[in-house]
């Protein structure tokens, strides 16, 4: 069987998070200096696989780090998860289309998984939701944060009952 035609018979029939953590410094997170980086790194394997079926573990590392002056690294945030798919296709799977879709292709399905649970987790850290990258496929990819968008949020001024 050709791989077009393993792709056609593909069926994705679980997507989910299999576990995650995340770390916040508070403290170092609003005094990011300009020059930060922002990492991602992520990793799809084949995990299983049967004569009709197969699974994929998708892992992602997200950080947010700088070093000063050859200085030690320092992590203001981090947040980690790996997910689980589990896809049937037609008997008998090739384990090489298996493994080949699931270290070059399966990305597109987790990606929107993973861009969501990101900026919800960040979000519920109380700091500005962490947006990544439309579409960013295998490997590890560092690019510089534009410090203004880690300020710390102003008070907001108290509003005086109207006296009419």
């Amino acid at each position: 069987m050709e791989y077009a035609e393993f792709l056609k018979g593909l069926e994705p029939v679980i997507l989910g998070l299999d576990r995650s953590a995340c770390a916040l410094e508070r403290s170092v997170y609003w005094s990011i200096p300009d020059g930060a980086r922002r990492t991602l790194s992520s990793s799809y394997k084949l995990a299983d696989i049967s004569d009709d079926y197969f699974d994929v573990e998708a892992s992602f590392q997200i950080a947010i780090q700088w070093s000063n002056d050859d200085g030690p690294v320092v992590q203001a945030l981090r947040i980690e998860c790996v997910y689980y798919g589990h896809f049937h296709a037609t008997n008998p799977i090739n384990r090489e289309h298996a493994k080949k879709f699931a270290e070059t292709e399966s990305w597109l399905l987790f990606w929107p998984y993973v861009r969501q649970f990101v900026s919800d987790t960040s979000a519920r850290m109380s700091i500005p939701p962490v947006t990544m990258p439309l579409a960013l496929g295998p490997g590890d990819h560092t690019y510089r944060l534009q410090s203004k968008t880690m300020k710390r949020p102003k008070r907001q001024k108290q509003l005086k009952p109207s006296s009419k």
